[in-house]
């Protein structure tokens, strides 16, 4: 969508617009599409997750390393301090990842983005976050652009599967990984074992087992859907006009 397109400034139109996307990618009513909704705290760091965002009053951003490094510990303290709290037990196979959505959905920062399968939840944070954002600074109010990205799944798996040796390099690694750290081996018949690589660590286990380039596309028990970045990589800017028709993506420009 081009920035001079006319702003969406009712329900009905924003309806139409879902319509019109899923018509014109030629997507059925029967699959999937993702939204995300984004208010002016993000116009900055348009469809970034939180730990690659920039910092508040203009600061310089930390460098990649430093940031995962950041991450990881906070990763480990939250499961430290998380665990005599938490109200319903994990299964012993997921629980790396249940605590890794659980941190992010308790705002700590990640490389996890949020996305849902329905619109009138993406359109509920875009404008609720348009509001909190004008609340703070009045001036702002006219200015704000509210956002709904929408984002066809099943398309960016199929690019992402197209990058075959990417995958199988990372593959490759995890298999390594796990033949000298059995510890790590989570299942025997688990074909998204070497998913795990994604997870947050240190330093010295990134360094002998890097987190894989290609972003992940992920759909946790805890019903979110995420896409996981390894690093603030050019797969997070807005794509070309030629990209989205490619992979399938858009977004809608709201006024309340």
């Amino acid at each position: 969508m081009s920035e001079d397109q006319p702003k969406i400034t009712t329900l009905g139109r924003f309806v139409d617009r879902v319509s019109q996307i899923r018509k014109e990618w030629g997507i059925d009513e029967q699959k999937e599409l993702w939204f995300r909704g984004e208010g002016e705290k993000h116009e900055r760091s348009i469809l970034r997750p939180a730990l690659y965002r920039p910092p508040k009053g203009g600061r310089a951003m930390r460098e990649i390393a430093q940031l995962l490094n950041i991450e990881c510990e906070l990763y480990e303290e939250f499961q430290r301090c998380g665990a005599q709290l938490l109200g319903e037990k994990m299964q012993v196979e997921d629980q790396d990842w249940d605590w890794y959505f659980l941190m992010r959905h308790h705002d700590a920062p990640t490389r996890l983005l949020d996305w849902s399968d329905g619109a009138m939840i993406a359109l509920h944070f875009a404008l609720n976050s348009k509001t909190k954002d004008a609340l703070r600074d009045p001036k702002a109010k006219e200015h704000c652009k509210p956002r709904v990205y929408v984002l066809g799944p099943d398309r960016l798996k199929d690019c992402l599967n197209r990058c075959s040796e990417d995958n199988r390099l990372a593959k490759e690694r995890w298999g390594k990984y796990v033949e000298k750290h059995p510890s790590f081996k989570y299942g025997e018949d688990r074909e998204d074992e070497w998913e795990f690589a994604y997870l947050p660590a240190d330093k010295e286990e990134r360094e002998e087992l890097p987190i894989p380039p290609l972003p992940l596309v992920l759909e946790s028990r805890r019903s979110s859907l995420v896409l996981l970045f390894r690093a603030k990589c050019k797969a997070i800017k807005a794509p070309s006009d030629q990209s989205r028709s490619r992979v399938g993506a858009s977004w809608c420009r709201m006024r309340k």
